[in-house]
């Protein structure tokens, strides 16, 4: 044994078997003691050739990212795949669970690969702001197709062990337990034992990799978005076309110290340690286990997404809805999303069969009898919800835990209907509920810790961004949210425009602006849902210009009319000048004199109000850590990741110069629309996590 590497010897084999739980991360004495392990091996006699295979069902998750920033450490990743390459002996490196980042960058070193079936297999650097400079940046683009590799690399998607092995990435795939018996026979093939190291050779510098360079800075170009980190990647390759390895490997280490520390890079790891401990409360819960099967009550919109979501993750569904029609559309709906997964290569005939078969819709309440987690996704009206939740207390099991995926609504008041208030929890899914990732977990007054701990596993296993939290008003997503529509909404009441409000939106780096998104939801859906928005979400001045909309007709792109108009067939806003009239006679009637709006006063006013309020849902302790409110916005509002979520990015502007916009530009003027956020203590909570 070396440090974190353990040592076995099988007729002239060494196997390496790297020990770090929980990934395998490539920490400092995991590198050391596998360079030493290796340079052992190199000069050991009887050893004839090596493998490399990770502890528990997992290969290695990449560089250990709490390391990151602290300056370069002997030894690198390039150093252990030189030294695999160096040591004139065949070297395998044994794939199962995952190769990412570091960890495909070390199989690389490797003659061979051999990966199992479950393997996924990457270089995801990107989602962190930098790049495979640890010799994969280099190394994909000799060992396989050049496009691939660019693909690969500049958008960091993880492939499966058939699609690595089709593009030539491995060598091999078998079953996990054949793994180490299979090491012997691919040891044998002379194509894999005499293969001269991929970095023998250059990218080539043809016509067909440069157009492949500059296809790609075209799509950025026409996307109007692209990371420091991807412009990077592509300067880099282009760079290094015709290069010897050894020259380019170091400029890559050079470039990418200066890229760890930019902005984005920060915010991005940021983001994605935060959306890790996302679903980790304060204290330990208890451990349960995910529920088997997972009732459904209501099988709308959101009621049949959750559907989707569930059996996906591959637990069983039994769906209720009362009313024929809505059950033959739910029917036609998961078919047809079944097929979309087949045309898209993301199952297989029989995965799809087998996630139909997953769920029964059924006609009585009684059907949900056998489930252990029941989630009402019917309307939002607290006195249906008590009704549903009575009933299904007297049908499901004493230990069938209750969800609501209410909005806004008191579960304590769903929850003191119940024999058992403590089995309530709430589940509030983002729609639509099979592709949103964002799912808020929230704990009641009366919620158990078991009760709570179950919907943690569920959403664990959805694979979803799960935050726990406690209950308030609106919960910490739509309390966070609602004061920045009714500003922007404000805005339009006080001179500004559609266009330019979400014109703002999108240059600061959301998909879309709060206009375009309301004509997209509908706005008689906002205007319905806005008798259930509890008063404490509403304090001062509020836009009434949607009940003005709703009244005219003008309720989105269902109508080909809301805040702008829409041509027959096409979902591409265009500006209205009726839509003018409307405001104009709704200022008049208001006697409201138009202004106009800078663009900086736009965004400032929207998302400071943001700011405000989940600054103090963070302060009253709502959420567990400051972190839970980036994963939130940016996983449920669109909020640029690269910005690393709306707390990050204002604590990078500076709380102080936020909170002295507020109290100076805003306040004055509706003192109850900006409720006071204690930006100096938020400061001090977010520096120590900092």
């Amino acid at each position: 044994m070396s440090g974190r590497v353990h040592i076995t010897n099988e007729k002239g084999l060494r196997i390496l078997w790297l020990d770090h739980p929980p990934v395998n991360a490539l920490s400092s004495d995991l590198r050391l003691g596998l360079l030493t392990a290796i340079t052992d091996a190199a000069s050991d006699d009887s050893v004839k050739a090596l493998a490399l295979i990770g502890k528990s069902d997992k290969f290695c998750a990449g560089a250990d990212i709490k390391a990151f920033g602290g300056g370069p450490q002997h030894p690198r990743i390039p150093e252990l795949a030189e030294a695999l390459e160096g040591m004139g002996k065949p070297s395998v490196a044994l794939i199962d669970g995952f190769a990412l980042g570091g960890g495909l960058e070390l199989a690389l070193g490797c003659t061979a690969r051999i990966a199992t079936h479950r393997a996924r297999i990457g270089l995801p650097e990107i989602e962190i702001g930098i790049f495979p400079s640890g010799g994969g940046l280099q190394r994909l683009p000799r060992l396989i197709e050049f496009n691939a590799a660019l693909d690969l690399i500049i958008s960091g998607r993880k492939i499966g062990a058939a699609e690595a092995a089709e593009l030539g990435i491995v060598d091999l795939c078998v079953k996990p337990e054949n793994l180490i018996t299979t090491v012997h026979k691919v040891l044998a093939r002379d194509d894999i034992t005499c293969r001269l190291p991929v970095t023998s050779t250059s990218i080539a510098d043809t016509p067909s990799n440069r157009d492949a360079l500059e296809n790609a800075r075209k799509r950025f170009t026409r996307s109007g978005r692209i990371l420091s980190s991807q412009q990077t990647i592509l300067d880099r390759l282009e760079q290094s076309l015709g290069q010897p390895y050894a020259v380019e490997i170091k400029v890559d280490a050079e470039v990418s110290r200066a890229l760890l520390q930019s902005p984005q890079s920060k915010a991005l790891r940021h983001l994605f340690s935060a959306e890790r401990k996302a679903g980790r409360s304060a204290e330990d819960l208890p451990a349960v286990d995910v529920p088997r099967t997972v009732g459904i009550a209501g099988g709308g919109t959101m009621g049949g997404g959750i559907a989707l979501a569930t059996a996906q993750a591959g637990i069983r569904v039994a769906l209720f809805d009362p009313d024929e029609g809505a059950r033959q559309r739910l029917k036609k709906r998961i078919s047809a999303f079944r097929d979309g997964q087949l045309a898209k290569g993301r199952i297989s005939a029989t995965e799809g069969d087998a996630f139909v078969n997953r769920i029964a819709i059924v006609d009585t309440l009684e059907g949900l009898c056998n489930a252990e987690l029941v989630i009402e996704a019917v309307i939002e009206d607290l006195s249906v919800k008590q009704a549903l939740f009575t009933r299904l207390q007297d049908i499901c099991a004493l230990e069938c835990v209750f969800a609501s995926n209410t909005s806004y609504l008191d579960l304590d008041a769903m929850a003191a209907t119940l024999s058992r208030p403590e089995r309530l929890i709430g589940l509030h899914f983002f729609s639509p509920a099979e592709v949103m990732p964002l799912l808020e977990i929230v704990k009641g007054g009366l919620s158990s810790d078991w009760a709570f701990a179950t919907g943690a596993a569920y959403s664990r296993k959805l694979g979803k961004r799960g935050v726990l939290m406690s209950a308030c008003p609106g919960f910490a997503a739509n309390r966070s949210r609602f004061p920045m529509m009714n500003e922007a909404r404000l805005l339009l009441e006080d001179g500004a425009s559609p266009v330019q409000v979400d014109r703002v939106f999108r240059t600061f780096g959301f998909p879309m602006g709060p206009f375009e998104t309301n004509d997209l939801t509908g706005l008689d859906i906002l205007v319905k849902g806005h008798a259930f928005i509890p008063a404490e979400l509403r304090p001062g001045r509020q836009s009434e210009l949607p009940f003005a909309m709703v009244d005219a007709g003008r309720i989105g792109q269902k109508a080909n009319k809301g805040w702008y108009r829409y041509e027959e067939g096409n979902r591409k806003p265009i500006a209205d000048p009726d839509l003018e009239q409307l405001l104009n006679a709704f200022r008049e009637e208001k006697r409201i004199i138009p202004r106009k709006f800078s663009d900086e006063e736009v965004l400032q006013r929207c998302l400071y109000a943001a700011v405000n309020e989940a600054g103090r849902v963070v302060l009253e302790g709502v959420v567990t850590r400051p972190g839970d409110m980036d994963v939130i916005w940016v996983n449920g509002f669109g909020f640029p990741r690269e910005k690393g979520g709306i707390l990050h990015w204002s604590y990078g502007i500076g709380f102080a110069e936020i909170a002295e916009i507020i109290d100076r530009d805003f306040r004055p003027e509706d003192p109850a629309r900006w409720p006071v956020c204690d930006f100096s203590s938020l400061g001090e909570i977010i520096g120590i996590v900092k």
